[in-house]
């Protein structure tokens, strides 16, 4: 018995030293630091500015100097005077932010999560790796927007496109070019401008042929790289080149051409008077075989129409039709939206905001809203140059803000071309409809010509939206 106790405190003994010498390995088993003192991350938040928070930052290498950069420009008006601040690093065992406050240096310690002012001269952050041994410097490029996105820069390019009597005129995008027609009850021409330019030049005028003398150039309509036109009759005229005008050779035994809607789904579109004395809808593929769709509601316009179809902003095809006379004339206030061309659902009774529409509006589809603009009744007041917009597809329509949106509500004093270069003039947005309005591929707008009270204008306004301005002087 005793022999087994004392094999038995051997055997503890042994185990114990064991267990002990396991310990000791684990105990000397050196940790490795990490020595990547590398940017991960920085985020900044203010309650005041809560589209702060999620600015992405990255960074900037060059000439080995590093600089943290936010990709896209911080709100317009964002302060970062007062801004909590938290870094991240692959491994950090002290980060220093340096900066200089009336001509004092200062250098101070992060912790995390302060609230910093991040706007003083030569700021600059160090952090040193896990291991102590290696630092990176970065410098910082805060980028915030230092004009109003949302704001409308406009202004008169162009006083004077030439010095005709114009009786019907209107201005079409064709080729990415302007095409303006029009007419002064005898002839009609053609001027063309590339838009390129900063005064907006416009060709010398060119005699149009192959058109009637009084032609009204409302339905001009741009299809399949050629310009479309009707006169409410049963002649469709068709021209690639705007200057020479053919009659097309469509089938036109069944119907007469009351007017042209648009190019819709590639397609273009048209109102018809039937042989059964009906108006109709109709679509064409080739602007030569057309064919009959349903008769259109009463209360659907057949001429003098505002429409446009366009790219809703998921990316699906819309048509519209705003306003225009009924088959007997009368004037309407109807809103007809389409997504196919064929099913046509009235907008109009959903709220009185186009009571006061007059024939000859523009609508545009801008900044993925839709804009009316122009031909208001009675209208004595400039805020009205711009009607009214839409957000949602037509569906409800508001008006403007008049400090971000706004033609000309004060006289604007700006050079102007004519005789006397050096002559400064005043220009003054004049109440007008049955105006041309278009879009280029820069997305800059372009309001031409219009009617006024007793005379036709055949001046060029352009305006842009700031946040959709693309690099280009004008």
């Amino acid at each position: 018995m005793h022999f087994n106790k004392i094999k038995l405190l051997s055997f503890i003994l042994v185990a114990v030293s064991i267990l002990t010498s396991c310990n000791d390995d684990t105990n000397n088993t050196k940790v490795i630091l990490s020595a990547n003192a590398d940017f991960v991350s920085l985020t900044l938040s203010n309650d005041t500015f809560p589209n702060l928070s999620k600015t992405i930052f990255r960074v900037d290498s060059l000439n080995g100097f590093y600089s943290i950069t936010n990709v896209d420009s911080m709100d317009y008006r964002t302060s970062l005077t007062k801004v909590k601040v938290k870094f991240k690093f692959v491994s950090s065992s002290k980060t220093t932010l340096s900066y200089i406050d009336n001509k004092i240096f200062y250098d101070t310690t992060l912790v995390g999560n302060e609230v910093l002012n991040l706007t003083f001269n030569g700021m600059s952050l160090v952090n040193y790796s896990s291991d102590g041994q290696k630092n990176k410097v970065y410098s910082f490029n805060f980028l915030i927007h230092k004009v109003n996105p949302n704001l409308y820069q406009w202004s008169q390019s162009k006083n004077k496109i030439n010095t005709i009597n114009c009786t019907n005129q209107k201005a079409v995008y064709f080729k990415n070019t302007i095409y303006y027609l029009f007419n002064d009850g005898v002839n009609s021409y053609l001027q063309t401008s590339s838009t390129d330019s900063p005064n907006d030049k416009f060709s010398e005028k060119t005699t149009i042929s192959g058109l009637p003398s009084t032609v009204s150039f409302k339905d001009l309509t741009v299809f399949n790289d050629k310009l479309y036109l009707t006169q409410n009759s049963d002649e469709l005229f068709v021209s690639s080149d705007g200057i020479t005008w053919n009659k097309s050779t469509y089938g036109k035994d069944n119907f007469s051409f009351k007017s042209l809607l648009y190019n819709f789904k590639n397609q273009l579109w048209a109102v018809i008077f039937s042989n059964d004395n009906k108006y109709h809808l109709a679509n064409s593929n080739d602007g030569i075989t057309w064919i009959t769709r349903g008769v259109v509601p009463d209360d659907y316009p057949v001429s003098d129409f505002s429409a446009l179809s366009y790219k809703s902003r998921n990316g699906s095809d819309k048509a519209i039709v705003i306003g225009g006379l009924d088959k007997n004339g009368i004037q309407l206030n109807t809103n007809w939206n389409t997504d196919d061309g064929y099913k046509l659902l009235n907008f109009g009774s959903n709220n009185g905001m186009l009571d006061s529409l007059d024939l000859g509006a523009s609508i545009i589809n801008y900044d993925n809203k839709l804009y009316l603009i122009g031909a208001v009744k009675n209208s004595k007041i400039r805020d009205n140059h711009f009607y009214y917009f839409s957000i949602n597809e037509g569906l409800t329509w508001q008006k403007p803000n008049k400090n971000t949106n706004q033609i000309s509500e004060l006289e604007i004093r700006d050079i102007v071309n004519s005789i006397d270069q050096d002559t400064t003039i005043i220009a003054t947005y004049g109440v007008r409809k049955h105006q041309s309005i278009i879009v280029n591929k820069n997305n800059r707008i372009f309001i031409i010509g219009g009617k006024g009270k007793d005379s036709f204008y055949d001046d060029v306004w352009t305006g842009k939206l700031n946040k959709l301005y693309v690099n280009k002087v004008w």
